[in-house]
């Protein structure tokens, strides 16, 4: 039986533990730091998910066989580079590889570099912050600035002014941070992840992700507050044509810089009038899409890691169980800016009894005996049904049995999959 390490503390790493536990190739599993809810069914180790060189010595100890990274900054830090070098399996990009997310100029240039569809942009160093107004000044509005580096999904401001954008360019530069000026696209978003190893990789099933902290996708970007799958708008053909248009291209960027990308390639990608453009690339699963996606792979999470990092793609079963899945996030007040935390947490037990729910949690922690709030999205509703509908309705009857001082929620998850439930049309991609 494997024993299996995964990284990382949030509603993310909770599904990637429920989904691991359902393997039967599988014995004990750690999560390290992890949270109350995934210390439930796996071990919570007192780790930090950037303490690289202590994981590794835990991993060694415990004879991990495979450890499997949930968010960013290890990634950045060179977890997978530093475990390698201690003759242990990990599923996740090297340091360089993982600059196409911990790095938003380093990806801009790949993309320009291999001709694929993005943003028109700029970049500005530190030291240009004049460059930077100029620009601005002759760009149309709105127009988005995003700073380079790892922001948790909250580093790009959509300005509608030009003296909001000169402001933002101005605190990001002060603080040594270079910067993207890009111009603003319109569409509707979409996440594609695949599990690749080199220019191959296997397509998981379409989503989109609501990233506005509020209803009508106002206010500032989140790292997610809900997400549903499959798009019911796009068919199987038209997705597999956004895979070859974004994630084909891409691997094939990165092997001819000399960079295998091994790992999760997460790309969100703006539908646009003109066709598919690329936001960003990220290098690990995306949240809240792991943990509404995975419940509707009914294959072995950990054999398919596997065979991605074995090359066995021809062994990988296309699983998928037909049915819907629709994921409200629960915020903390203040959210994404000052979240409020300590406050106590109630009703997940009646919540978790509804048929066709799952819950994940995220920001928590154990305070005198009590579950309390501990950042800014504490936990997430995922309801599973065999339409969009059902879906929603038990994803937002399971939230609304949860409680805490300051709860905030979406209420319009999935509103574009919801208005074509009537309708047998697809959408074209291209």
């Amino acid at each position: 039986m494997k024993e299996i390490l995964i990284v990382g503390s949030g509603a993310r790493e909770h599904s990637l533990v429920w989904k691991a536990r359902q393997s039967s190739s599988v014995g004990n599993i750690y999560c390290a730091p992890g949270n109350p809810g995934i210390a439930e069914i796996a071990e919570c180790i007192p780790i930090k998910a950037t303490n690289v060189e202590q994981l590794a010595k835990f991993a060694k100890q415990q004879k991990i066989d495979l450890t499997i990274i949930g968010p960013e900054d290890p990634l950045a830090f060179g977890i997978v580079d530093h475990f390698k070098s201690q003759g242990l399996r990990i599923f996740g990009p090297s340091q360089q590889a993982a600059q196409i997310e911990s790095s938003k100029i380093f990806a801009k240039n790949l993309m320009d570099e291999a001709d694929l569809p993005t943003a028109r942009y700029k970049t500005f160093k530190p030291k240009e912050q004049g460059e930077a107004e100029d620009y601005i000044e002759c760009e149309e509005i709105p127009i988005v600035v995003k700073q380079d580096g790892l922001a948790a999904g909250k580093g790009a401001v959509v300005a509608e002014s030009k003296s909001e954008a000169k402001k933002v360019a101005k605190e990001f530069l002060d603080i040594g941070i270079p910067i993207i000026i890009e111009e603003f696209l319109e569409g509707y978003e979409v996440s594609l992840i695949a599990l690749c190893n080199g220019t191959q990789y296997f397509p998981l099933i379409l989503s989109q992700d609501h990233k506005k902290a509020y209803d009508g996708d106002k206010g500032p970007n989140t790292g997610g507050l809900g997400v549903y799958a499959p798009l019911n708008f796009i068919g199987a053909e038209e997705a597999m044509k956004l895979y070859k248009i974004v994630t084909d291209p891409t691997l094939r960027a990165l092997a001819n810089k000399g960079i295998h990308f091994r790992g999760i390639l997460y790309s969100n990608v703006m539908i646009t009038k003109n066709g598919p453009k690329i936001l960003e690339h990220n290098a690990r699963f995306g949240d809240p899409e792991c943990q509404t996606i995975l419940p509707l792979y009914d294959g072995d999470l950990i054999n398919l890691i596997e065979n991605v990092l074995s090359s066995d793609f021809d062994q990988i079963p296309f699983k998928w169980n037909g049915k819907f899945g629709h994921c409200v996030v629960l915020a903390s007040r203040g959210y994404p800016s000052n979240p409020e935390t300590g406050k106590i947490i109630e009703g997940i037990e009646d919540a978790i009894k509804i048929p066709g729910v799952l819950i994940f949690q995220a920001g928590t922690k154990i305070e005198n005996g009590k579950l309390v709030t501990s950042g800014g999205r504490v936990l997430c509703t995922v309801g599973i049904g065999d339409t969009l509908q059902e879906a929603a309705k038990r994803s937002y009857y399971a939230a609304s049995k949860i409680n805490f001082d300051g709860k905030h929620i979406r209420t319009d998850i999935g509103k574009q999959g919801l208005k074509f439930c009537n309708y047998d049309s697809e959408v074209d991609i291209v």
